[in-house]
């Protein structure tokens, strides 16, 4: 988990604004697939702005709605429409302008009469980075997979079946980052899915002493975030990590009290395809034939 992701997370944490309209979705058929590229451990994928681009933009399904670089505003004339209030780590971060956009596309897919909130260069990661996120959110009504293993993200129309706790799982609390609760060598914890960490599992350090370890944990650095300076201490879990009806044995664990609950990164979510529905805050998880976890 390293300063620059954390930094990305938190800045795109939007509070909730009451826009003037809702944006139309078209997928331009039964449903639309849309190429991805992972860039420092993101889906990135190509969309136009009111038909100019494509420029690169960032899919966060831990975010909310739609964020656009303030510099692209400014290129393509975008016109501001209100004022958005924005949280960092659950606190008012200050505000930012509401923008309008007509249309973007990507793919065969389509959002009109869209909103989006602007946001400094550094929030993307600077120059020759990604200069616009899109969430989940947008989508509500609709199936988003982000499937990592067939680099792509699907848009299609439906919704998932009754949760099981297998590999439909509801979101825990009223948070917008997908979370269930996972079994860990016989511990139970409540984990979030965070596309946007590397590493595998990661837990507060108060789990450091409840979990069964095959070696005492070795601090391995440091992490700065907004708010302040955090170490962490890697080791390996002795025993079977639970994820729904997927086990791994074994694996590595980072501790680190930068996070309140459990983590599960990219190191493992990239076996994964991750299906969400919004509307019934539910996501589905499908694993890839022949990765590492069984």
């Amino acid at each position: 988990m390293t300063k620059r992701m954390l930094s990305f997370a938190i800045s795109l944490a939007i509070a909730a604004v009451g826009f003037a309209q809702q944006p139309k979705v078209d997928l331009g058929g039964k449903e639309a697939t849309i190429p991805i590229t992972v860039r420092f451990l993101r889906a990135v994928l190509p969309v136009m702005v009111n038909g100019q681009g494509p420029y690169d933009f960032y899919f966060d399904p831990g975010a909310q709605g739609l964020g656009i670089e303030q510099s692209l505003v400014e290129t393509l004339k975008l016109p501001p429409v209100g004022k958005a209030a924005l949280k960092s780590g659950g606190k008012a971060a200050g505000g930012s302008e509401i923008i309008a956009i007509e249309k973007l596309e990507f793919g065969t897919a389509s959002i009109a009469n869209a909103q989006a909130i602007a946001f400094p260069r550094a929030t993307f990661g600077g120059a020759g980075q990604p200069v616009g996120m899109i969430s989940p959110t947008v989508f509500s009504g609709y199936l988003v997979t982000l499937d990592y293993p067939g680099k792509q993200l699907k848009l299609q129309s439906g919704k998932l079946p009754a949760v099981n706790n297998k590999d439909v799982f509801g979101y825990l609390d009223r948070g917008t980052i997908p979370a269930l609760r996972i079994d860990v060598a016989g511990i139970a914890v409540d984990a979030q899915l965070d596309t946007n960490s590397n590493g595998g599992l990661s837990l507060p350090r108060s789990f450091a002493k409840r979990v069964p370890l095959m070696e005492p944990p070795k601090e391995a650095g440091k992490v700065r975030t907004d708010k302040g300076e955090f170490t962490f201490a890697d080791a390996t879990i002795k025993g079977v990590v639970k994820i729904g009806k997927f086990t791994l044995e074994n694996p590595p664990v980072r501790f680190t009290d930068v996070i309140k609950r459990g983590n599960i990164g990219h190191d493992i979510l990239k076996n994964y395809a991750i299906t969400i529905d919004i509307r019934q805050r539910r996501f589905k998880l499908d694993q890839a034939s022949g990765s590492e976890e069984k």
